[in-house]
C-alpha cells in the first residue's frame, strides 16, 4: 500500500512527465484543469493511477470510466467509501443507483460515518434525506466522535440537531483535545453531557496544544495525570512542561 507521501510523489512525477512533453509551457502545466488532463492524458492516468488516487486528485470522468465500463470487475463498496472520504456525491449517487440501493439506505450507515469523519456535510445531508420512514438512524456513535476528532464542528452540530438518537462518547472531546480543536471542545462542553477524561489534557500536552491544556484546566474538572508532563517533555514541548509545573 502506498503512503500519502508516495502518492504525492506520484502525482508530482506525473506533472514532471507532462512538463517534459510540453517544454514551451512547462511553467503552466501544473495548473492545467483536471478535465483537460483527463482528456489529453486519459490513457496514461488510467494505466498509472489507482482508483484511490483518481479520487484523491479529482479525476471524476476517469473514475466513472474505471468504475462503470465493467461494473462486475469493481469493488463498489470500496468506491463508495472513497466517495465519502473525498466528498464526491455525484459518483456516490451513480454507485448507489447501480447497486439499486436508492430506497434501501438503512444498511449504509458506514457511509455517513465516513462522510462525517471527513467533514463532507453535503453527503451526510443527502444520505439522511434518503432514509426510510421506518428508520431515523443512519449513522453510529462513531459519526460524531470522528467528526469532532477531525475538527469538523459544522458536522458535529448538524448531527446533534438531526440525529437525536445518536450520541457521542468521551472520545469526541478527548480526541478533539489531542488534535487541538478548541472550538469543538468548547461546543461539546456547552452543548453535550458526555464530557472527557484525563486523556484530553494528557494528549493535548503530548502534542503541544498549550491553549487547550489551559482551557481544560480552567473549564473542566477532569484534570490530567503525571503522563501529561512526561508526554510533553518527551515531545519537546517546553512551554507546556513549564505551565504544568
Amino acid at each position: 500500500m502506498m503512503t500519502a507521501n508516495q502518492e504525492d510523489k506520484k502525482i508530482l512525477a506525473f506533472y514532471e512527465f507532462l512538463k517534459g512533453t510540453h517544454k514551451k509551457s512547462s511553467s503552466n502545466i501544473r495548473f492545467l484543469p483536471r478535465d483537460v488532463l483527463e482528456i489529453i492524458w486519459k490513457d496514461y492516468i488510467i494505466q498509472n493511477f489507482s482508483l484511490s488516487e483518481l479520487f484523491k486528485f479529482g479525476f471524476t470522468k476517469l473514475i466513472n470510466e474505471k468504475l462503470f465500463t465493467d461494473p462486475t470487475q469493481n469493488d463498489f463498496a470500496y468506491a463508495m467509501h472513497k466517495c465519502c472520504e473525498y466528498g464526491n456525491l455525484e459518483i456516490l449517487i451513480q454507485l448507489l443507483e447501480v447497486w439499486k440501493k436508492e430506497n434501501k439506505f438503512d444498511n449504509l450507515f458506514y457511509l455517513i460515518n465516513t462522510s462525517a469523519a471527513n467533514g463532507h456535510l453535503h453527503i451526510v445531508e443527502w444520505l439522511y434525506s434518503k432514509k426510510s420512514s421506518s428508520n431515523n438512524t443512519l449513522c453510529t456513535i462513531n459519526a460524531m466522535d470522528l467528526a469532532a476528532a477531525n475538527g469538523h464542528l459544522h458536522v458535529v452540530i448538524w448531527l446533534h440537531n438531526n440525529q437525536p438518537n445518536i450520541s457521542c462518547t468521551k472520545s469526541a472531546m478527548n480526541n478533539a483535545a489531542c488534535k487541538g480543536h478548541l472550538e469543538v471542545i468548547k461546543w461539546l462542553h456547552n452543548n453535550r453531557t458526555e464530557g472527557c477524561t484525563t486523556d484530553a489534557m494528557d494528549w493535548a500536552a503530548q502534542y503541544g496544544h498549550l491553549y487547550v491544556v489551559e482551557w481544560l484546566h480552567e473549564n473542566r474538572r477532569e484534570g490530567c495525570t503525571k503522563m501529561a508532563m512526561d508526554l510533553a517533555a518527551t515531545r519537546g514541548h517546553l512551554e507546556v512542561v513549564k505551565w504544568l509545573h
